[in-house]
């Protein structure tokens, strides 16, 4: 039910350089606020000024009004509001006989008094959801035409009386905010009304005023207010600079609670040696917006916070929610002070972030662990042995998706490592509000609370594994709900806390689709459409649509929410993109004579120039294996991944400019001499049979280890003239007494045998089934092609067997490498490895866990890293761990080999490449030698 209509030319407010660091206490505990507001009362900090600044601005237009000597003519004015209101009305897309008999509602409640009062503002919709059209109607006088008081606001609901609200200190001059929701969830509509004014200190001055519509009725609503001035409502705040520099509190009476935070000092006004009052709100309320807070709808409103360089010093920007009581008595329930942290933006995951003086990443020095260290330099700490992506910092706690576990879970932590716990299975695309944690996965019913998905929607069973479906849940793991469907990829606006909106693009007839939607995911709209594939990126006040692999990369376009406009930007190529700053960063990594470019540069949206920061060309294995570089940003700097040699692969580098020079470099980030570095694992080749398989060198000397094999041999048919087609057959090892657990390796694959013979049946019945298939197929006896014999069928070359070409035999541990081929029809056979490792001296079956000594995940994202850098090493881009850990998903534990080198871990044909590519065996000489 809820719609808001923008003002035009609305000023949006940009924080510079503010950042909150410390959390409430309580007043009892803090610096007499009373005392230094007594000492500070002569200072020339501007507070009175900026508070009744708007009087003589206003004052002074409309005097220039009256001065322009217009010769007013009613009979003109009517003709003007009858065109305005048909104009307004089907730019709002109201029919023609709706907008009719409204318009005759108004002109025979003589609205307009033939002309002496002017249309300065419309909005018609569906205000209550009951499906009658609603009016608010502004206007003014249209003689005097004076900015303040000199009109009103009438308020049209169904076919009860209209109501008007005027107010000697609103402006009617047409530069309104208003929404309508139900904010007090009694199940009644309120109307959020705010009209701009002439002041132009801060953010200016508003009016603002909430309306309730119940039982047929419009009734005005109170603001909580402790200011003096009756042309406006807010919540006193003290503005307080600390001894220390760039450091500053704010106080509010209301609460008895004092936020310490940093922002930049201005210049010429250093810190005293002790804290001193410098600054408050400059006026009262602005911004009011719908918000979520504890699952019900309240009221959000601003305060803009100044400090010792007056008015246009904006040090900060308080934040408060609204609600009411049963009786309407109005009550704030929370307050913060806006952290200025959303002057940066990633068009993907994040995999490193800044919050409180340390740093957030993940390795690429060990193992793609997730990290954390000062900003001062210090010792780095690995807070997890997991492969950690989309890394979010909020309230002292890390929230990430672990791609170490199977397809990705979503884990948090605290900020020193304690307390990791899951918090819900499968996700990917992790992002934060105030209360909630968004991302993506594929579809459960469990949590379609609303619906969604119908079971006569016919949605295929692959659709719904897709994760294509945005879901949402408190920060503890419950209260999860799917919130929208055909997402391709969504957004959260920045800054998004309890309130903000939703950014998705879908998939609709050939086109990329932009919808909003509010943080519970209901009011979906559509706002814009793209031609090619990108990635939508929420950047200040704006929405960013970038190109992707697939998509436009030299050029950018913006959305403009307040003007529903789309501006295009043309920018040198991109493979991938941050904002930092106000600016756009490009990173392109092309191929090049000596292997691959990469360069960097800033785009200035406002001069549409840029500058290169960075360039530098490397060769590799595969010069067109995909990109090895990225680029992040975060709350402090801009970051990037970059090849640097075969055996170190790719690693962080932080872009930095040089103050006094303005001169750019690019360091290496990670130190190696404080972190552990992961080796690169080494890759088996293979030969003319597309499988490393068949490259397996068993231990000289194995066979003296075994004794008679088991073996087993049957066909599926046996002609008459002794051919024989379609073999089965099994041949497993066995061992004698010089290995000391003998016996219970034995009877190992003796269970394995006869479970491998009684499997024979499958085979055999599989192609029972097909000859059917091919008998039915067949031509007429009569006809060319009719020879049905066997050797003729198109199965008679299919088979299957199971046996072992690999043998290791260490001083703890022995792996047979048992396999299993076949040939099923198609454009190649397949095969695939199926090792089994054993501890001599028990005979027991032993697992990664066992030989490396820690935890299965933490096993798998020890042996992967080493693989993703083996991969970066040869620039194999399709295997750069970013946001999907293909790698960790694909591999199954059990599939592991001994070798006197280290560890190999097996893939299968298909299993992270495709087929032509065969399968893969990584030996990893990072792991502990498999003998100590």
């Amino acid at each position: 039910m809820k719609k808001r209509w923008k003002k035009g030319g609305w000023i949006f407010l940009f924080l510079l350089g503010m950042t909150v660091v410390c959390s409430c206490s309580s007043g009892r505990d803090i610096t007499d606020i009373e005392g230094m507001r007594e000492q500070e009362l002569v200072q020339d900090s501007g507070l009175e000024e900026s508070r009744e600044e708007q009087r003589p601005a206003a004052e002074t237009a409309e005097t220039d009004l009256l001065e322009a000597g217009e010769v007013f003519s009613p009979e003109e004015q009517s003709a003007k509001n009858k065109s305005l209101f048909f104009e307004e009305a089907k730019r709002q897309k109201t029919g023609i006989k709706p907008a009719e008999e409204l318009y005759e509602r108004l002109f025979s409640d003589q609205i307009f008094q033939n002309g002496y009062m002017a249309l300065t503002g419309l909005r018609i919709d569906d205000i209550d959801g009951n499906g009658q059209l609603d009016m608010l109607v502004m206007v003014m006088d249209a003689e005097k035409k004076a900015f303040y008081g000199s009109g009103c606001l009438w308020i049209y609901m169904n076919g009860d009386e209209p109501y008007c609200f005027k107010e000697e200190d609103c402006s009617f001059y047409g530069w309104f905010d208003v929404f309508w929701e139900d904010i007090d969830n009694d199940e009644n509509v309120e109307i959020v009304f705010s009209a701009q004014g002439t002041g132009c200190g801060a953010v200016g001055d508003s009016y603002k005023a909430v309306f309730k519509y119940r039982d047929h009725a419009i009734k005005r609503m109170s603001l909580p207010s402790d200011l003096e001035e009756d042309y406006d409502c807010g919540l006193q705040v003290d503005l307080i600079q600390e001894p220390e520099i760039d450091r500053y509190s704010a106080y509010c009476p209301y609460f008895d609670e004092q936020i310490f935070f940093h922002a930049e000092n201005i210049e010429g006004y250093p810190p005293s040696d002790k804290a001193r009052i410098t600054g408050a709100n400059a006026r009262g309320f602005f911004n009011l917006c719908i918000a979520e807070y504890d699952g019900k709808k309240v009221l959000q409103a601003s305060e803009y916070l100044y400090g010792e360089g007056g008015t246009v010093h904006n040090v900060a920007i308080a934040q408060f929610l609204i609600t009411w009581e049963k009786d309407g008595t109005p009550k704030v329930i929370k307050w913060w002070i806006e952290e200025d942290k959303t002057r940066w933006a990633n068009n993907h995951g994040s995999r490193i972030c800044y919050a409180d003086g340390y740093y957030y990443y993940s390795s690429q020095l060990d193992h793609y662990y997730l990290y954390r260290v000062s900003e001062d330099g210090g010792q780095p700490e690995c807070l997890a042995k997991v492969h950690a992506g989309n890394i979010c910092i909020q309230d002292d706690e890390i929230y990430f998706i672990n791609q170490s576990d199977g397809y990705g879970t979503i884990c948090k932590m605290k900020t020193d490592g304690s307390g990791m716990e899951k918090l819900c299975e499968q996700g990917n695309s992790l992002q934060l509000s105030a209360e909630y944690i968004y991302f993506s996965s594929i579809y459960e019913a469990e949590y379609d609370k609303s619906g969604r998905i119908k079971e006569e929607s016919q949605e295929s069973d692959s659709a719904l594994k897709m994760p294509y479906f945005l879901y949402r849940m408190k920060k503890d793991g419950s209260e999860k709900e799917l919130i929208a469907t055909d997402v391709w990829q969504y957004t959260l606006s920045q800054g998004a806390k309890y309130a903000g909106s939703v950014y998705c693009s879908k998939w609709v007839n050939n086109k990329i689709v932009i919808v909003r939607m509010d943080l519970n995911g209901r009011n979906e709209e559509e706002i814009c459409r793209f031609d090619t594939s990108g990635r939508i990126t929420a950047y200040e006040n704006s929405i960013y649509y970038t190109g992707n692999f697939y998509g436009e990369r030299e050029q950018v376009s913006q959305y403009h929410p307040g003007y529903g406009k789309i501006t295009v930007s043309a920018v040198p190529a991109y493979t991938d993109c941050c904002f930092y700053k106000g600016y756009f960063y490009g990173l392109n990594e092309e191929i090049c004579e000596d292997g691959r470019k990469v360069t960097i540069y800033r785009m200035d949206y406002g001069e549409n120039e840029y500058k290169v920061l960075y360039e530098d060309s490397f060769s590799c294995q595969y010069p067109e294996g995909g990109y090895v570089s990225d680029i992040y940003a975060s709350e402090k700097g801009i970051f990037f991944r970059k090849f640097v040699s075969p055996e170190k692969g790719c690693l962080w580098f932080s872009l930095i400019q040089n103050a006094e020079t303005g001169q750019w470099t690019a360091d290496e980030w990670e130190d190696a001499e404080t972190t552990p570095v992961a080796l690169p694992a080494e890759n088996i080749e293979y030969g003319e049979i597309r499988s490393v398989v068949s490259m397996l060198e068993s231990t000289e000397g194995y066979e003296a280890y075994l004794t008679d094999y088991l073996e087993y041999e049957d066909f599926y048919i046996t002609e008459e003239n002794e051919e024989k087609y379609n073999p089965y057959r099994v041949c497993l090892p066995q061992f004698n007494d010089r290995i000391p657990g003998y016996k219970k390796i034995n009877r190992y694959f003796q269970e394995a045998y006869q479970t491998a013979v009684a499997e024979k049946k499958d085979f055999f019945d599989m192609l029972e089934e097909n000859g059917r298939e091919c008998a039915q197929n067949q031509p007429e006896p009569d006809q060319p092609g009719s020879d049905q014999s066997i050797s003729n069928r198109l199965d008679a070359s299919w088979y299957q067997s199971i046996g072992y070409n690999y043998i290791y035999i260490g001083e703890k541990y022995i792996t047979a490498g048992i396999y299993e081929e076949g040939y099923f029809g198609g454009i190649r056979s397949w095969i695939t490895l199926c090792p089994v490792t054993f501890d001599k001296q028990t005979g027991e079956r032993v697992s990664l866990e066992d030989i490396l000594g820690m935890p299965l995940q933490e096993a798998v994202a020890n042996l992967t890293g080493s693989v993703y850098k083996y991969m970066e090493g040869i620039g194999r881009g399709t295997f750069f761990l970013k946001e999907d850990d293909i790698l960790t998903k694909n591999y199954n534990p059990e599939q592991f080999v001994l070798f006197p080198e280290g560890i190999g871990i097996y893939y299968e044909q298909y299993a992270i490449d495709c087929g032509a590519a065969g399968d893969y065996i990584f030996v990893i000489p990072s792991a502990p030698p498999p003998e100590k």
